[in-house]
């Protein structure tokens, strides 16, 4: 079986005879300032203090807007 691989931004592989597609995302360690870090950890203790687990599906959203969206962006 043999593996096609292609390449734009990111490197992807697809294998023959497989509907599935893999693929990972990584962020390099330094590709955020320390000053940001500390500032999204201390953001992300307050988050955690004023919603205790278990959360709800809304508390999921506010987290992943809060958080992962505004890293990414």
């Amino acid at each position: 079986m043999s593996i096609h691989r292609t390449r734009r931004n990111l490197p992807h592989w697809y294998r023959e005879g497989s509907s599935a597609i893999y693929w990972i995302s990584f962020r390099l360690g330094d590709s955020l300032p320390l000053e940001k870090i500390k500032l999204l950890e201390k953001e992300r203790e307050r988050f955690f203090l004023n919603h205790p687990k278990p959360w709800i599906g809304e508390i999921w959203k506010a987290y992943d807007q809060e958080f992962n969206a505004r890293i990414e962006a």
